[in-house]
């Protein structure tokens, strides 16, 4: 199992490192960070990953720090 956990953390490691050389070569040619987000937006919907896990964390510490009752789909993400 240690070896399964060194290889995923090694290759996690290796596509961290080669987002941040691809986004500072892009920095480096002049790229503007505004279009940059954009394109990843719209392939991968970060915006909306981004207000999802914030409504998460919302609701979670509401639950931790109240005893007010929560729906059980307040968790669910919306398509689209």
């Amino acid at each position: 199992m240690k070896k399964a956990w060194r290889i995923i953390i090694t290759i996690t490691l290796i596509v961290i490192l080669l987002g941040a050389i691809f986004i500072g070569v892009g920095l480096i040619t002049g790229a503007d960070t505004e279009r940059m987000f954009s394109v990843l937006d719209n392939r991968y919907n970060l915006q909306e990953w981004i207000e999802y896990i914030l409504e998460v964390q919302d609701i979670v510490w509401s639950v931790f720090s109240s005893d007010a009752p929560v729906s059980s789909d307040a968790l669910v993400m919306g398509v689209g």
